[in-house]
């Protein structure tokens, strides 16, 4: 993944968003936004499977860049 376009955080620095190269969309990091609702995203991309945990049962009907 390269990534085009980060934005951070001015007082503490931490990644809020970012957009890949190539994509037309921005991803925004769901632990950034208060009192989200569980309906109000949709997952459409599984990123680094192919570095997770044995032990994370992930559902792989979405795309991915790894198996």
């Amino acid at each position: 993944m390269i990534v085009k376009v980060r934005g951070f955080c001015v007082a503490c620095g931490s990644s809020l968003f970012w957009q890949e190269d190539g994509e037309d969309t921005i991803s925004v990091g769901a632990g950034t936004l208060d009192n989200l609702p569980c309906d109000a995203t949709t997952v459409v991309k599984h990123i680094f499977m192919a570095d997770k945990g044995a032990y994370y049962d992930v559902c792989l009907l979405y795309t991915s860049d790894a198996a």
